[in-house]
């Protein structure tokens, strides 16, 4: 579209964008959401997944942006009933309309719901680390959604848009979750109900801590081994040393003794045998007075030869 200017000369002329056009080019959505264990099933025809999640014990919600930055909008956030799913459960029946948050969680003496923002550096993505303070059994078994409501921080807090999370069943304890989803899984939701087993999603932080224990434990115990094995290397090798130069040392002290009893013309022979045979007492044991019985032997058949 073009217009003639003061000079009379075509200029184009930019069309206007009403603030409605530009909010319809905005788009919220949740990318992400975590928790200790899910169940799947189809609720009017469309697939839905409910999220256990662990009394007081943080899970994230992940937020996507497009068409505006999450740091020129207010994120407010509250906890809401599913009273749909709720229905669903409970009555087993059809609902024509779909899933959706509807009253807001009370608790009279806290909060229900705490939550601390992270958004990072462009401003597309939000992660909101959740800890809901309320149980299910608490509220007649009842489920519940996180309610994102989207302002714009400089038009007195207009709405932008508004987004719901999956929805969420609240234990106290971690195994119950693994309980919960058996319950749920196929045998509370009626005909119309198909249930897909739940993945084993229970908190990986546990394993890998235990995985750190066990390896540590086995290297502390091998190099224990270790420090065993030289220890005893050590002291065999200290005692054969020592056995081999106390076995050196009487071995000539023997000789030397002998070749004096020998020398001695003056003594007769049986006193010459008492002497040796106290010497041989004092000095071996059993084991090498026989085996000097046996040399004896030996060097007698040698001197009958020659």
């Amino acid at each position: 579209m073009s217009r003639k200017g003061n000079n009379g000369v075509a200029c184009d002329e930019k069309p206007e964008h009403s603030k409605h056009d530009t909010m319809n080019q905005i788009e919220f959505s949740i990318d992400e959401q975590t928790s200790i264990a899910q169940d799947h099933f189809r609720q009017n025809g469309v697939e839905t997944e409910l999220h256990v999640v662990a009394k007081a014990i943080p899970f994230i919600i992940g937020l996507a942006a497009d068409g505006m930055s999450f740091h020129d909008i207010d994120i407010h956030i509250k906890l809401f009933y599913d009273d749909d799913l709720e229905e669903e459960h409970v009555s087993r029946k059809k609902r024509k309309l779909p899933s959706s948050a509807g009253r807001e969680v009370e608790a009279p003496r806290s909060s229900p719901l705490e939550h601390v923002t992270h958004i990072n550096e462009e401003g597309n993505h939000a992660s909101v680390e959740i800890k809901i303070n309320v149980l299910s059994s608490q509220h007649e078994g009842s489920y519940f959604r996180v309610r994102f409501l989207f302002t714009q921080k400089d038009d007195e807090g207009q709405v932008i848009s508004e987004l719901h999370s999956n929805p969420i069943k609240v234990v106290s304890k971690r195994k119950q979750a693994t309980k919960a989803v058996e319950k749920l899984n196929g045998k509370n939701l009626g005909e119309e109900s198909e249930a897909i087993p739940p993945p084993a999603t229970l908190a990986k932080k546990s394993q890998l801590d235990h995985l750190e224990i066990i390896a540590e434990s086995l290297l502390r115990l091998e190099r224990q081994q270790q420090e065993q094995s030289k220890l005893v290397l050590f002291l065999a090798k200290d005692k054969a040393d020592k056995a081999r130069d106390r076995s050196s040392t009487d071995v000539e002290r023997l000789v030397h003794q002998m070749t004096n009893f020998v020398s001695q013309n003056s003594l007769d022979a049986t006193e010459t045998r008492l002497k040796i045979r106290r010497t041989m007492t004092d000095m071996c044991t059993p084991e090498e007075v026989q085996a000097l019985v046996q040399l004896g032997r030996v060097l007698q058949e040698e001197g009958g030869e020659r």
